[in-house]
């Protein structure tokens, strides 16, 4: 008994171990996978085959190891059960150890070998159990390890519904990552119903993070964002998303018919509401030429389908939910310009009559915003329309002749 807690312990130790390198193993298929074409354009084949390779090596020796301390409890109980025939003869032979006068008759040993060796079959499969449990429950820790942590998510008790009636109003907004610089520094603006706001600036201003904040993917570290005079802190998620939707330049498609990521959000949306946003969103016309239309497959994170066509997949999926608020981070600065021209095209026809917040990289796409806000470093560094920001001059203006004159040069060299 001793030697196999011994064994099981070590057998853990081990199982433990084999499930963290599965894991990893694991985790790097998905994501050598996923940037398959990173790999194949640097040439880095080679590379990351070796560094697979020694990765599932290292797992396959793991492995080994745990089935050999695995195994090792059958041949125990052999040993043991070896043990008990010789121990029944040599009792049997030694009457003053049984307190008997005279020896065992030989059937009445044979009985007891017999009773001992049905024994034997029972206590191997009761002696694997503990070996099969460690590996079942190394396997099982590593699962209650995820859920068991706890939600970054939870709505505390008294959050309400969100209603939005009027407008959104930024106080004095700052927002830093753990304990690491301020990412966004007391960010003050206001985005009324109806209206659309733009944010621009340089690389790493605080624009994604800003527009973060809306949803609460974050809470802002200090300051606060009011819905209506309602602290965003006292609304619950949930339905604080349900009044929004959100297209980026970084579109997500699930491996799904067209129909069901159009559709993903809006569940009971029949087939005429999901045309009728594909059409709006400028995607009927490249649907109805896959080779099974809706139904047609769009393959992992839309890979089936160009640029410009998951957008407008994704602007069709906005417009189905038809959210009073959007939330657009830079939907259109990857296309070329006959897709940015049609997803331009859809995104105004998505934010008409809409409450929009903008990211915008190309600042002529902003233009007709009500009010663009600068950021820079995460701060506001200058507000106002498109016309008294381009007079004003300072960084909006900078940015833009900065941009323009690149697409002049681009324009140049094409020519």
């Amino acid at each position: 008994v001793l030697l196999l807690q011994v064994l099981i312990r070590r057998l853990r130790l081990h199982a433990r171990a084999r499930a963290k390198e599965r894991a990893e193993v694991t985790s790097t298929v998905a994501e050598r996978v996923g940037a398959i074409r990173l790999i194949r354009s640097y040439g880095e084949e080679g590379r990351e085959s070796a560094r697979f390779a020694a990765q599932a090596n290292r797992y396959r020796k793991r492995v080994i190891r745990t089935q050999r301390f695995s195994s090792l409890t059958g041949p125990i109980t052999e040993v043991f059960s070896g043990f008990l025939v010789i121990l029944i003869i040599w009792a049997g032979t030694r009457p003053e150890l049984l307190g008997l006068a005279q020896p065992l008759a030989p059937e009445a040993i044979i009985v007891f070998l017999m009773a001992a060796l049905r024994l034997t079959s029972p206590l191997k499969t009761i002696s694997s159990f503990p070996a099969l449990m460690a590996v079942a429950l190394a396997s099982a820790e590593r699962v209650f390890e995820v859920l068991d942590q706890p939600s970054r998510e939870t709505d505390r008790p008294g959050e309400g519904a969100a209603r939005f009636e009027r407008e959104i109003v930024f106080d004095a907004v700052s927002f830093r990552y753990g304990d690491g610089d301020p990412v966004l520094s007391e960010v003050s603006f206001t985005l009324p119903r109806g209206k659309v706001v733009a944010l621009v600036g340089p690389s790493g201003a605080g624009k994604t993070t800003l527009a973060d904040l809306l949803p609460r993917f974050h809470d802002p570290t200090g300051g606060r964002i009011l819905m209506d005079s309602v602290p965003l802190t006292r609304l619950t998620r949930g339905s604080l998303r349900g009044l929004m939707s959100v297209v980026s330049q970084d579109t997500v498609l699930l491996n799904d018919t067209v129909f069901a990521n159009i559709a993903y959000g809006s569940p009971g949306a029949t087939e005429a509401q999901v045309e009728a946003a594909a059409e709006a969103a400028s995607a009927a016309g490249f649907i109805a030429q896959l080779p099974d239309g809706y139904q047609t497959i769009v393959g992992e994170r839309g890979a089936r389908l160009s640029g410009g066509q998951r957008q407008r997949v994704a602007i069709a999926r906005a417009l189905l939910r038809d959210p009073p608020i959007l939330i657009l981070d830079e939907a259109t600065s990857a296309l070329d310009t006959a897709s940015e021209r049609l997803v331009q095209q859809a995104i105004d026809r998505l934010m008409a009559e809409r409450t929009a917040l903008v990211i915008a990289h190309r600042l002529a796409t902003v233009r007709d915003a009500d009010e663009i806000v600068v950021l820079d470093a995460g701060r506001v560094v200058q507000r106002g329309t498109h016309d008294e920001l381009f007079r004003a001059g300072g960084l909006y203006r900078r940015l833009y002749d900065l941009q323009f004159r690149d697409e002049e040069t681009t324009l140049a060299a094409g020519l």
